[in-house]
């Protein structure tokens, strides 16, 4: 299976589409995932969107960047930093750029920014390819 069809077998993913994700882009180094309106059930008490959230949809943003590479692959550390909150936001887009691909390690970097291009979260993550 080539890099193009595995990718496009895996663009749609259960947990992403019940939060609300929707994959934009998939490229060699590159993925892109919007949050395309902020509703009611993804806010905080504070309401604001809710951090697991942009966490979430963070590390699945970087899953569906390996997944372009053809491999099977696991989160094995996540950190993320909350740099503004979403009272201005309506929407959120998640952008990762992969750093390094190793033979079985692999490191992400995910920016989030609202629809007004402030940036809302950074994040790095470290994946493990399970090579069979």
């Amino acid at each position: 299976m080539g890099k193009k069809e595995h990718s496009a077998r895996k663009k749609a993913v259960p947990f992403v589409e019940l939060i609300g994700g929707e994959v934009e882009e998939v490229r060699e180094g590159y993925s892109r995932m919007v949050l395309r309106k902020i509703e009611e059930k993804h806010l905080n008490g504070n309401g604001w969107v809710h951090g697991g959230l942009i966490y979430a949809l963070s590390d699945s943003c970087c899953g569906t960047l390996m997944d372009f590479y053809g491999e099977n692959s696991s989160t094995i550390e996540g950190k993320i930093q909350y740099l503004n909150n979403t009272k201005n936001s309506k929407s959120l887009r998640f952008e990762a750029f992969l750093l390094k691909k190793g033979n079985r390690i692999s490191f992400i970097e995910v920016r989030v920014t609202n629809q007004l291009e402030e940036q809302i979260a950074a994040a790095a993550f470290t994946y493990y390819s399970l090579k069979q």
